[in-house]
């Protein structure tokens, strides 16, 4: 759970440099943190990827 939380602390830190110092948010940041708040989500839910079955006939 620790090692989730350090990924929240760099989208906390751009939220709050443009909130209090108005810096513009690009959109490679608004995708990082979007990414960030997907994967802590499914990390957090247990998310998994599905099994592919590998046919051998």
């Amino acid at each position: 759970m620790i090692g989730v939380i350090t990924f929240i602390y760099p989208v906390v830190a751009i939220i709050v440099d443009w909130a209090i110092y108005g810096h513009p948010l690009g959109p490679a940041q608004a995708a990082g943190m979007a990414l960030i708040a997907v994967a802590t989500l499914g990390v957090r839910l247990g998310w998994r990827f599905p099994k592919w079955r590998v046919s051998t006939v």
